[in-house]
């Protein structure tokens, strides 16, 4: 039966493979959060408007199609905060959501006085958080991201 499948698939060319492949699996989007830290070793958090009561999380948003994590991470912070960032590197990537998957990266170090405009769309406030010291409702999986970040922790990939 296998052999009669694969023969199929191959006849069938490769446009076709990938609509058939398309159709077949699952359909996700891909977050991206940021780790901000300022020069005195706190963190940015956001308190999102639309996460319920656990609103203080890391800046992000949603990968656009094709965008780099990168540039995406550039585009969040530019949107939400009105800041420009220089992405460092990726220390987390998380899936099992059921269609999400999510990148955390950590940006260049920020100057806490940088003058934020706050996207009031999508953040009710945003402060400087040390460790230890984050508000209540703040998204332990965020939490458990900065916990990796202050020790210094190579890339975690996760499934949930």
């Amino acid at each position: 039966m296998y052999k009669l499948l694969s023969k199929i698939w191959k006849l069938l060319g490769k446009k076709t493979q990938w609509f058939a492949a398309w159709l077949i699996h699952a359909k996700f989007s891909v977050g991206v959060s940021l780790v901000i830290p300022s020069e005195d070793g706190r963190v940015l958090l956001g308190k999102h408007v639309f996460s319920g009561n656990k609103p203080w999380r890391l800046i992000g948003g949603y990968m656009n199609r094709g965008e780099h994590v990168f540039d995406a991470a550039k585009r969040e912070a530019k949107e939400e905060l009105g800041i420009d960032i220089v992405p460092m590197r990726i220390i987390r990537i998380r899936s099992g959501f059921r269609y999400r998957v999510e990148f955390t990266v950590v940006t260049e170090l920020v100057p806490a006085d940088t003058g934020l405009k706050i996207d009031h769309g999508e953040l009710h406030e945003v402060g400087w958080f040390a460790a230890g010291n984050e508000p209540e409702g703040t998204l332990s999986s965020h939490l458990e991201t900065l916990r990796v970040y202050r020790e210094g922790g190579e890339v975690v990939v996760e499934n949930l």
